[in-house]
């Protein structure tokens, strides 16, 4: 299977992590970025990807028609993990 957004799918796994938040900021990378660039510097092009990836997604549009079989599955996982943390978050 051709997983179009391999690498931007790695980075948001990131998020999922224990003691991971949605902390980054113009300034500074949060914890989960962080920790992802720590493992990306050990091969640099994964940054990169990720980089080419995000450019990709967002060029044709989150609900292109073109990329709807690639993002669909991940965007129900997205969605869960947000409302999972926003429900932890505020209770």
């Amino acid at each position: 299977m051709d997983d179009r957004f391999h690498e931007l799918r790695q980075l948001l796994r990131a998020y999922e992590q224990p003691g991971h938040a949605f902390d980054d900021t113009l300034e500074a990378a949060g914890t989960a970025l962080s920790a992802y660039l720590r493992a990306a510097s050990y091969a640099p092009e994964r940054a990169a990807e990720a980089a080419r990836e995000i450019k990709d997604l967002l060029a044709r549009g989150l609900f292109n028609e073109e990329i709807a079989d690639d993002v669909d599955p991940w965007l129900t996982d997205i969605q869960g993990i947000i409302t999972h943390r926003l429900r932890r978050d505020t209770a």
